[in-house]
């Protein structure tokens, strides 16, 4: 996916994206020169690894 594609799925800007990049913060990404790319897996397990509250936990 490209930065753009996963900033619209986390409805955030494309400049909040590259600012949690930098950060070492968010999906793991692939680098190749200044092409970057994120695989849909990486960002689903970020996105799990998120998650707060919820049903987790429970039962």
């Amino acid at each position: 996916m490209t930065p753009a594609e996963v900033a619209e799925m986390l409805d955030v800007k494309p400049d909040r994206l590259r600012k949690m990049r930098a950060a070492g913060r968010g999906p793991a990404f692939v680098k190749d020169g200044r092409l970057i790319r994120y695989h849909p897996r990486a960002v689903d397990a970020w996105l799990r690894a998120c998650e707060r509250g919820g049903q987790r936990g429970r039962g």
